[in-house]
Order: structure tokens, then C-alpha cells, then sequence
């Protein structure tokens, strides 16, 4: 989701924003039983950890970045029955045509596009 817009370059034709990207998923390999844990029903860990569906931008504007996005330093949490709740806070460039023609009164649509 849309946290923030931070920037629109025009002469250059990139969107800055501050967005949250929320996965969910179920992994049968991390489910156990809370009776053989001292009741305990969930657990926050580093996503390293574990394995993660890759976030790639195609339509990122950063040099720097081949589209794949870190989340080195992320958590998950992890439920007994396997479900796994991952939350990212990442700063996106993207590149975003605009045209800026008719000034004050123009209205521009930018896509972030997502794999």
C-alpha cells in the first residue's frame, strides 16, 4: 500500500514513493504444535531466516538496483499452523512518463509494476 509520495522529478521522469508491500502465505515446514512449546502460538524472526518469495520492480528508475529488492533487515511473523505474515517498508524509484503540457491543470498516472 501507498504510505507516502515523496518526490515526482518531471526533468527526469522518476517517482519517489514509500510504500508497504504485505505477503502472506502458508509454509508446512514451520508449522508445530503449541502443547510442545509451552503454548506458545507465534514467533518473530529475522526473514532471512527463512525462505521468501522474491519482490522485483520492473520498472525501477535506480541504477543501482537490477530490479530485485533487498529486505535484508525485515521480520516475518510465523504462526503453529504455518502462516507466515511479512511486512516490508521499502523507498521505491520507479520511472514515470510525465507529461506536464498543460500545467497547473494536468493530472499524471504513474504505475509501480510489481513481480
Amino acid at each position: 500500500s501507498l504510505n507516502q509520495l515523496l518526490d515526482l522529478d518531471e526533468k527526469n521522469q522518476i517517482l519517489t514513493t514509500s510504500v508497504w508491500i504485505y505477503e502472506e502465505w502458508t509454509d508446512e515446514m514451520l508449522k508445530w504444535s503449541p502443547i510442545d512449546y509451552d503454548d506458545q502460538q507465534a514467533i518473530m524472526i529475522p526473514a532471512m531466516n527463512i525462505w521468501l518469495p522474491d519482490i522485483f520492480i520492473f520498472n525501477t528508475a535506480n541504477a543501482n538496483m537490477d530490479g530485485f529488492v533487498n529486505v535484508n533487515g525485515s521480520k516475518v511473523a510465523i504462526q503453529y499452523n504455518g502462516q507466515v505474515k511479512w511486512m516490508v517498508p521499502l523507498m521505491i524509484s520507479s520511472v514515470c512518463a510525465v507529461d506536464v503540457t498543460y500545467f497547473p491543470y494536468d493530472r499524471q498516472t504513474c504505475t509501480i509494476k510489481f513481480g
